[in-house]
């Protein structure tokens, strides 16, 4: 019925001023990060990334990497998805019945 799904999560986040060092080491830095995360993995850059209670943008950088979901988040999706389609179901029932009573099982309008 439903697969699963690739998800992009934040694997890890480190400041601009991180990269402020000779060019070697940020290709040692980004070697380690490839080792650690695999080639597939993006840098993504954050310039309105706010840290709690600040008001102040303080900018980040990410590393995302792409994932199928674990069996715990499908289960949890799954879940919600069907609470979401129930809910759905419930209030157009409820409609469903309020104009029923209002314009007949039929479903003519008053002017038909």
């Amino acid at each position: 019925m439903d697969k699963r799904k690739i998800i992009t999560v934040t694997a890890q986040t480190f400041s601009p001023y991180d990269f402020e060092r000779t060019l070697e080491d940020v290709l040692k830095e980004v070697k380690a990060l490839i080792k650690t995360y695999g080639s597939k993995a993006r840098l993504d850059y954050d310039p309105h990334h706010y840290e709690p209670y600040s008001s102040e943008a303080s900018p980040r950088f990410g590393i995302l990497v792409s994932r199928e979901e674990t069996e715990e988040e499908y289960q949890s999706r799954v879940a919600e998805e069907k609470a979401l389609g129930d809910d759905r179901e419930a209030r157009e029932r409820a409609e469903f019945e309020r104009l029923s009573k209002k314009f007949g099982k039929s479903g003519r309008f008053l002017n038909d």
